[in-house]
């Protein structure tokens, strides 16, 4: 299917088609994602040129408008064996099949396809779609298959996770700042940042051990992941 797109300005009425068309039901016309049935005309149809898509009022501005090609894979004509031979006729059926070829070509471009040069023998037949799955290569690498996880759902609880962390992050902060020991602040950074980019699910504790008049405050730091414990103090 050969296409053109335009963006709409609310004044242009006229939108040419540079691919030829032999009839108007081979150009489909599309605001935004509505096919439109009415409210246009197709002028110079069967023009080597192209086509003409007129409408009776412009479209609404900041609209995509798409104009498509679609040809139907069929005969235009049929020569009979005791007629004479139409050089005419058989130059528009032989320029139908061409633009034919044209639009599945066009099409084939946009399928998943195998390297020219490839040698390997693949199957790039697509699986059965699974919502929130990611496609992926078997662990052959010789075909397409869905994820195990559901990637969509794993997104969605790293984002909660990595808030959870900030607000953590925060918490522990202000809570510092309020203490005034700096030092220990790093180290609750350098934490929570390791623990974001391995994506662990950890809870923490932080603590006040010891607040003497001869010594600085110390503080301990103990997460427990996996059913593990850790002091950091």
């Amino acid at each position: 299917m050969l296409k053109v797109i335009y963006t709409t300005d609310g004044i242009q009425k006229e939108f040419p088609f540079p691919h030829r068309i032999f009839k108007d039901e081979n150009l489909t016309v599309f605001l935004e994602e509505i096919q439109m049935m009415t409210g246009f005309v197709i002028e110079n149809e069967d023009s080597l040129s192209g086509a003409n898509v007129v409408f009776n009022v412009a479209p609404e501005s900041g609209k995509e408008l798409t104009l498509m090609r679609q040809m139907q894979i069929k005969r235009t004509s049929d020569f009979q064996p005791q007629n004479p031979l139409d050089l005419t006729i058989l130059n528009v059926e032989l320029d139908y099949q061409i633009e034919t070829l044209k639009d599945i070509s066009a099409q084939l471009s946009k399928t998943v396809s195998q390297g020219l040069i490839s040698n390997e023998l693949l199957n790039l037949t697509l699986p059965v779609p699974e919502a929130g799955k990611a496609l992926l290569w078997s662990p052959t690498a010789d075909s397409l298959v869905n994820s195990e996880i559901n990637i969509s759902q794993t997104i969605l609880d790293l984002e909660t996770d990595i808030a959870e962390m900030e607000r953590l992050n925060n918490d522990i902060r202000a809570y510092l700042e309020i203490s005034g020991d700096a030092g220990i602040l790093g180290i609750v950074n350098n934490l929570i940042g390791l623990m974001a980019s391995y994506h662990v699910d950890a809870f923490i504790t932080f603590g006040h051990i010891s607040d003497s008049p001869d010594e600085n405050p110390a503080y301990g730091l103990i997460t427990e992941s996996a059913g593990e414990t850790i002091d950091y103090t």
